[in-house]
């Protein structure tokens, strides 16, 4: 059954990502080593005849260790090897251009890198989910030149192409976009969305919600705080009925040191599990359709969001780029809560297979190695 499920998750998830290079690795890297001698261990897999998808697995890390170090030209130098290999993978254009906006502000090389990923995902998918995040990138790009009429309107592109927490960001751009152009009621209800989406767990967005509301003639009568309130109520509702009805069911499992992660399990009368982690920056709802698909043949999931993603946020820990030290260091213990929550339903080991992606290998690697554990392990390539 575990082989069964293992072969089950990743052929699903290689027919999910298209043009994504993708590899499966044995857990042979010490993720405890010291940055720059995972740099050098790493950089020895990526020479010589190495097939690929092992190359751009490599190269992605090697982008976030060398960004770490503030080493960007070896960055710029990994991920040009990556579209090397791979020229038409817009998830790497669009983590491309956002190294370029947020740390070479390069704002000109970041348009044309965003005009080409556009181009791309619209030949091979119009519908595309790394489309929706090339057009809030653009959008993004936009409003940091101060051009808010096109910074609005790539936002509303990204929102019709992104669902559930995915629309955070564009929702952000737009509602900011919007409060620019003086268009007020549209800003309102953009933010309006994101504080439900988010359950109000980032203050900030309420706080500036409330700096502009007072300009729309709305909530004159005092209402803001209620109608947040309902907002908030009433899509946490929604969330939890339309999982209920796709034959999950939302719990909560708690960390190590007492923060609550909430995840959806999928639980089946078959023997086999998988354990679903999302990269950093990324939400378990990723992982649905293939949840669900395993679901029907019997297996069960969890998906689970780490702290500071998804619905795992709190006033404490609004997201990933907020995250103390503290509290990045014990993501991997939010891996081993989600794990053990599957052993006390009943599985052993060799029934679980762990299907992780980016960034989040490396915290598996490390939980699977802090537990003992010796389940099955599939890694994606974040490329």
């Amino acid at each position: 059954m575990r082989t069964l499920a293992l072969i089950i998750c990743a052929t699903l998830l290689i027919v999910g990502w298209p043009n994504r290079a993708r590899a499966q690795y044995d857990g042979a890297i010490d993720f405890d080593q010291s940055v720059v001698r995972q740099i050098r261990q790493l950089e020895g897999m990526v020479r010589g005849d190495a097939p690929a998808p092992q190359q751009a697995v490599v190269l992605k890390w090697l982008t976030e260790l060398y960004g770490m170090i503030e080493q960007y030209d070896q960055v710029e130098r990994c991920y040009l090897r990556i579209l090397d290999l791979y020229p038409s993978d817009v998830g790497v254009m669009n983590d491309y251009a956002v190294f370029l906006i947020d740390t070479r502000h390069d704002y000109s090389r970041a348009d044309s890198l965003l005009m080409m990923a556009n181009r791309w995902a619209r030949n091979i998918d119009k519908r595309s989910v790394f489309r929706g995040r090339t057009w809030e990138l653009w959008g993004r790009l936009a409003y940091l030149q101060r051009d808010y009429a096109i910074a609005s309107r790539r936002a509303e592109l990204s929102l019709e192409l992104l669902e559930g927490t995915l629309r955070v960001d564009p929702l952000r751009l737009a509602g900011r976009s919007y409060r620019e152009l003086g268009q007020y009621d549209l800003a309102a209800e953009s933010y309006f969305e994101l504080i439900a989406i988010l359950g109000g767990s980032v203050p900030e967005d309420i706080n500036e919600l409330q700096l502009f509301v007072a300009k729309t003639e709305k909530y004159s009568d005092g209402s803001l705080r209620e109608h947040i309130s309902v907002t908030i109520a009433r899509a946490k509702s929604d969330r939890i009925a339309k999982i209920e009805a796709e034959g999950g069911s939302v719990i909560e499992v708690r960390s190590d040191d007492g923060v609550k992660l909430e995840a959806t399990l999928r639980r089946a009368a078959g023997p086999g599990a998988v354990l679903f982690v999302p990269d950093v920056r990324a939400q378990r709802s990723v992982y649905a359709p293939y949840a669900q698909l395993l679901f029907i043949d019997d297996i069960t999931t969890l998906s689970v969001d780490l702290r500071g993603h998804g619905a795992s946020r709190a006033d404490t820990l609004p997201s990933w780029d907020d995250l103390s030290a503290y509290h990045r260091e014990q993501l991997e213990k939010d891996v081993a809560a989600a794990y053990r929550y599957l052993r006390a339903l009943g599985f052993e080991d060799e029934d679980i297979a762990v299907v992780s992606a980016g960034l989040g290998c490396a915290l598996v690697e490390k939980a699977m190695r802090g537990e003992k554990a010796s389940p099955s392990i599939t890694h994606l390539s974040p490329a």
